[in-house]
């Protein structure tokens, strides 16, 4: 992580990519973002192409269960939960 991405954390901010890029897995809640790509294969990358997270769509965090996972997050007007491991996976931009 670079330096710039760790004081990010540090203020309790999604710890970026200087270019504004990083995992879903990464945002805190309350972070407003949008989808980038898909990293991965087969029947999860699918399923979360069903599920509309697909490139462009809006996401926001809303919150990660007790134990940090799963997470909770907005695609539209629909509330999904995803594994932590799956969202690694969802590369997103932050507004």
């Amino acid at each position: 992580m670079c330096q710039g991405a760790a004081q990010g954390v540090a203020r309790g901010e999604a710890p970026c990519a200087r270019d504004g890029f990083c995992s879903l897995n990464d945002l805190v809640p309350g972070t407003h973002c949008r989808v980038a790509r898909l990293k991965g294969c087969g029947a999860i990358r699918q399923r979360l192409l069903d599920l509309g997270l697909v490139n462009g769509a809006e996401v926001t965090v809303i919150r990660a269960a007790p134990l940090n996972d799963p997470i909770a997050i907005r695609v539209g007007n629909a509330v999904l939960t995803v594994r932590r491991a799956e969202a690694a996976t969802i590369e997103v931009e932050r507004d």
